[in-house]
């Protein structure tokens, strides 16, 4: 019987790791705990900033009774992990997986990292925190504000800098691990993707052509961010603490919630899904040394990255 993962899937954020969990799942022959991310070995602080965004950074197992319990009803199965925090801190993940199986005497888990164009992913990330409700900055100002904002205690997603940088994280991992498997976002909708993921996991390879790619994570900006993120408060400030008896069957609250849906949708516009020309030369400029790094590593040409 496993106790522990025998493969954890690192990351990165906003690479389609949401889609693969839903893909994986189906398979019979493996289980994944059905909270997503269980961000166990990250240990990261639980008191951060950032709204609903940072709600899901504070959940999560904190003791190792816990996190296996997580894994109970796999029984035979193989047991997977995906976590993406566990990239951007690699060295303290690192660090307490290699403590925790050798605590264990367990032989040390595969580890899975799907990369992602840093340029699309920042942009990508920079989305969900607005699908979230959780800021209100427009998109320059919230990747100039991302390292003041870490330092501010907000969550490691409203690292914008950050995450987008792969290197280091790939380099700590192919240092520490002696089975590394590093896929590319820009396979996934091909057979071989998924293909290679169970041929890396020694598995029988799926049924399934290809992964269905999940939406789930797309978002319709707001015209005015201002506006909405005030809407969104004045909401949670109405239907959390407004003493209303039977307040869901209420007259009053089926009201207020379609004028609150009537207005939210008159303030959406269509999303925005590339970045002005402007926006992908700074980013480029950003994560140039990243990315040759990265191509040197691998050695693999990814500088068609810089172009977007």
């Amino acid at each position: 019987m496993n106790l522990l993962p025998n493969l954890i899937i690192v990351g990165v954020a906003k690479s389609g790791t949401t889609s693969l969990f839903h893909q994986l799942k189906e398979n019979p022959e493996i289980f994944i705990p059905e909270i997503k991310e269980c961000r166990f070995f990250s240990q990261m602080s639980r008191d951060y900033r950032g709204g609903e965004a940072a709600k899901f950074q504070n959940e999560g197992p904190r003791d190792i009774k816990s996190y296996i319990k997580l894994f109970r009803n796999g029984k035979d199965k193989y047991l997977i992990d995906i976590s993406n925090d566990y990239f951007y801190y690699y060295e303290k993940s690192i660090k307490n997986i290699k403590n925790t199986y050798k605590e264990f005497n367990l032989p040390e888990p595969k580890i899975l990292i799907i990369l992602r164009n840093p340029i699309k992913r920042v942009y990508s990330m920079y989305h969900h925190i607005i699908r979230l409700k959780s800021d209100n900055l427009d998109f320059n100002t919230a990747f100039a504000l991302s390292t003041k904002r870490i330092e501010n205690n907000f969550a490691w997603m409203f690292d914008l800098k950050g995450v987008g940088l792969s290197f280091k994280g790939c380099e700590a991992y192919l240092n520490n691990f002696n089975k590394v498997k590093i896929l590319f976002h820009d396979e996934f909708k091909k057979k071989s993707f998924i293909d290679s993921v169970y041929e890396f996991m020694e598995l029988k390879k799926s049924n399934q052509n290809k992964i269905t790619f999940s939406n789930k994570n797309d978002y319709i900006l707001p015209r005015n961010m201002s506006f909405n993120f005030l809407l969104s408060k004045l909401k949670e400030l109405f239907f959390n603490f407004v003493d209303i008896p039977n307040k869901k069957n209420s007259l009053v609250y089926k009201i207020l919630k379609k004028i609150y849906t009537y207005i939210l949708n008159i303030n959406k516009q269509k999303s925005v899904s590339t970045l002005e020309k402007s926006q992908i030369e700074m980013l480029s400029n950003f994560y140039r040394d990243d990315i040759n790094k990265l191509s040197s590593l691998l050695k693999i040409d990814l500088t068609h990255w810089l172009s977007s």
